[in-house]
């Protein structure tokens, strides 16, 4: 929780006063599909992205008015050698099957909701994982 919840409200905490007084900005957290889907061998990890979810929701209603969005994107496999490097995969505890994304499509959807495109998207958690999640 401290690592990734933490970090997010460190970093929020530290940007957010100029965005206010500015009154428009964005934020864009990461999280992943396991804050929604879960998995096994990954309780305490599916508890932190999950609250980052939360996190999100709740501030963008916080800061609407004052011209802040404030999203997530939830990455499913990406091929990185966190992925790779990651012990449970190693060890063969979990397998990593179906679509696998390059960090390119995670740009992609970063770069969308930081932009004027995504102007009418806020509080909500963009999933990118190749259909994933929908397969759990």
């Amino acid at each position: 929780l401290h690592v990734h919840l933490g970090g997010l409200t460190n970093v929020v905490r530290a940007v957010l006063p100029d965005m206010l007084a500015r009154e428009r900005g964005v934020v864009v957290a990461i999280t992943s599909e396991l804050a929604i889907g879960g998995g096994d061998h990954d309780a305490h990890y599916a508890a932190a992205k999950g609250a980052i979810v939360g996190f999100v929701r709740s501030l963008a209603v916080e800061v609407a008015a004052r011209g802040v969005r404030v999203n997530a994107v939830a990455p499913g496999a990406v091929d990185t050698p966190m992925l790779w490097n990651n012990p449970n995969v190693k060890s063969g505890a979990e397998k990593v099957t179906g679509a696998i994304g390059k960090p390119e499509d995670l740009a992609a959807a970063i770069c969308f909701l930081a932009s004027s495109d995504a102007a009418f998207v806020n509080g909500t958690t963009l999933v990118v994982d190749g259909g994933r999640l929908a397969n759990l």
